[in-house]
């Protein structure tokens, strides 16, 4: 049964009530902990988040079109257009006209796109094996499925 905003806000409801604000409060406070505790493993580069989500497309599968990385992405056209371009300045990728279609371009992950993509990788699951010590694989499914739902839910807004 779905509840309006209002209805959590009733005097009736005032253990939902509680167990929701501090759903939502401990989800705060977590991300900000994570970000606090793991931000010194991340050293300050230029590289965005969303470029690493390009590096991960092409770690991926390599030689896509810009089209394929918008599609993996989620990212509008004009913003993968200058993100690819910063990216080749930086020496993460390189572009080639495609063999069969010279209109289309193809995007290439570079030896040092490979290797900031891989160290990143590491420290990730350096620091996920951090945060998940003593938290049993059932556990962990329960938590991933129950954060599914919740970004579900958000995306439902």
């Amino acid at each position: 049964m779905e509840r309006s905003i209002n209805e959590y806000a009733g005097a009736d409801n005032r253990a939902e009530n509680v167990r929701l604000s501090e759903s939502i409060s401990l989800i705060g406070e977590l991300s900000k902990k994570i970000t606090d505790k793991t931000s010194p493993y991340f050293p300050k580069k230029d590289i965005s988040k969303g470029e690493k989500l390009v590096l991960q497309c092409l770690i991926n599968k390599d030689g896509v079109t810009q089209l394929d990385i918008v599609k993996f992405t989620g990212f509008k056209p004009p913003t993968i257009s200058i993100m690819l371009k910063k990216m080749e300045n930086d020496g993460l990728i390189t572009r080639r006209p495609d063999e069969y279609d010279l209109r289309a371009m193809r995007v290439f992950i570079t030896d040092k796109g490979r290797a900031e993509y891989c160290n990143a990788v590491k420290v990730v699951k350096m620091i996920e094996t951090k945060l998940l010590n003593g938290i049993s694989e059932e556990e962990i499914d329960v938590m991933v499925k129950t954060l599914k739902k919740i970004k579900f839910n958000i995306e439902q807004f």
